[in-house]
Parts: structure tokens; sequence; C-alpha cells
């Protein structure tokens, strides 16, 4: 008998039972099967990023270090200098700065920190989206599948890469986007990957979130500043000494405008106009459907992302 008085119908019940234990049994598969590849990513990315002495290849471990033995990395480079591996500084200043205390270490313990702080944020990441949005693991699975097929994610851990950090930036922005201080913090270290940090700083920008862009904007001033002065440098040029590099350190990308005016221009002054009109172009049909509402808070996120794709090289 049930509360009401009611017989209950054995045959119901045990069937009951039976789907439930059968949907428990399908959410454990499915976080078996999650946990077990993102293991695989990182077995993979701690071979080739960690073990293999030259692995990490872009990892901002050489010029950081250049820069705590008070080298000016950014001329080094562009006078064609003995470098590391790939690990060429077309990151801006604050990167650098950050990373710098850390080349205390061995080459080998600097690659093991930089693998540890991106599973550990890869964990994190997982872990507040399945918590904060109450995201199945069979959904969460489908978010990893794209990071596993094609290994965008190995070859992040294993060349030492900016990607998951950048991923955590976005995705912590926008989470935090109504508290100013921590959102200008995210996006000051987000402009350390400044082809993603203009356009979402620009999105940012639209959005309305006025304050947290400006003290973002005045942090990442302080270091290309610190720069100059440390090393006598103009300001002005030292402004622009990661675009340099990144000029020279660049090849033709897959799909950008960056990499289109390169084809199709041979000289420099072109292709800057180019990917100016292209770009400005863009950040207008942006600011008109800003303004005009026609597009929310997080259309304006993912064409931000879009934009960053488009507009520079990656």
């Amino acid at each position: 008998m049930d509360h009401a008085g009611n017989p209950i119908d054995s045959r119901t019940s045990v069937q009951e039972n039976e789907l439930l234990m059968k949907n428990q049994l399908a959410r454990m598969n499915y976080q078996v099967l999650f946990w077990s590849l993102l293991s695989l990513v990182v077995l993979v990315g701690f071979h080739k990023g960690v073990l293999i002495e030259t692995g990490s290849k872009d990892l901002q471990y050489y010029p950081s270090k250049l820069l705590f033995e008070g080298i000016d990395y950014y001329t080094s480079y562009l006078n064609a200098e003995a470098w590391f591996l790939s690990q060429y500084p077309n990151y801006y200043f604050h990167l650098h700065y950050i990373l710098s205390p850390f080349t205390t270490l061995s080459w080998f313990h600097f690659k093991l920190f930089w693998f540890v702080l991106n599973v550990s944020l890869l964990i994190v990441l997982f872990n507040d989206i399945r918590s904060r949005y109450q995201v199945s693991y069979a959904t969460l699975t489908l978010y990893l599948l794209p990071l596993v097929v094609g290994f965008p994610l190995t070859n992040t851990l294993g060349n030492g890469q900016f990607g998951v950090v950048v991923l955590a930036l976005i995705y912590y922005s926008w989470v935090y986007r109504e508290k100013t201080g921590l959102l200008a913090v995210f996006l000051f270290l987000l402009f350390a990957k400044y082809s993603f940090g203009v356009p979402i700083l620009f999105g940012f920008l639209l959005m309305g979130y006025f304050r947290a862009v400006v003290y973002a904007t005045l942090l990442i001033l302080v270091f290309p500043v610190l720069y100059s002065v440390t090393f006598g440098l103009d300001l002005l040029e030292t402004l622009f000494l990661p675009l340099k590099v990144s000029s020279l350190a660049t090849g033709i990308g897959v799909s950008d405008v960056m990499s289109l005016s390169r084809l199709l221009f041979e000289d420099t002054i072109h292709q800057l106009l180019f990917v100016a009109v292209i770009n400005l172009t863009l950040v207008l049909i942006l600011i008109y459907y800003a303004y005009k509402k026609r597009v929310s808070s997080m259309q304006l996120l993912v064409c931000s992302i879009l934009f960053s794709f488009v507009g520079f090289f990656h």
C-alpha cells in the first residue's frame, strides 16, 4: 500500500527502479568517459610538453628569463640574436613580467610548472561549468570532444601555449562581468595574448563595462611604460614592439585578415592599410548592432571571439 492506502503495483515499482539504475549507470559511464578522455589528453600533453627536451617550444620561458636578467628581449629578437626554440616574444609585456620570477626554475621545472597550471585550470574550468550551470557529464563530454578531436588540446599542452589560459580568462571575464575589479584583472591578463585581448576588451566596452575596461587599459599601459624606462626606449615605439616581433615570427595563417594581406600585398604599408580597413569595417558593424540593441551581451562576446580569429593572426 502507498501513503494514500492504494495498492502498489510491484511491476511498476520494479520498472521504475530499473529505469533509475539505468540512468545512474549512464551518468557514471559518461563521467568515466569524460575523465578518461581528459586523462588521455593530459598524459599525451605531459609526454610532449614536459618529458621531451624540446617540448613546450612556444612557452615564454626564454624572453621572461632575459627580462629577469635585465636584457631587452624584444630588441634582442629583432636584432636576430641567437634564440631558444620558438619562444618568440610576440606576447604583450606583462606576461613576461609575471613569468620572470619563475625563470629561477630550471627549464624542465618551468615546463612542469606551466603544465600543472594548465591542467589545473582545465579541471577547475570544467568543474565550474558543471556546478555553476548544472551541466551533465554527457554534455561536458561533448564540450571536451572538440578539444580532443584534431588534437588542439594536446597541441596546446605539448607546445606550452597560452590557449587554456585564454579560455579560462574569457570564461571568468564573463562569469564575473558585474564585479568591476575582477573583470578588469581578467581583461588585463587576457591582453597578454593581445590578438584575443584587443577584440574582447572592445566587446566588453560595447556591453557597457566602461570602468572595468578603463582600469584594465591603465594596468596594461603600466608595463610598456616600465619597459621603456628600464631600457631607455621611446615609449611610442615600445608600445608596438610585440607587433614588430609578430610580423617577423608569424607566417601565413589559414583564415585571417592579416594573413590575407600578406598574400595580396608585398609592401608593409599596403598590408597595414588593408588590415586596418577590414578590421575597422568589422568594428563599425559591431558598434552599429550593439547600439541598435539588436544583439545581446552574450552575442557580443561571441562576436568578439570570432572577430579575434578573423581579424588577427593566431
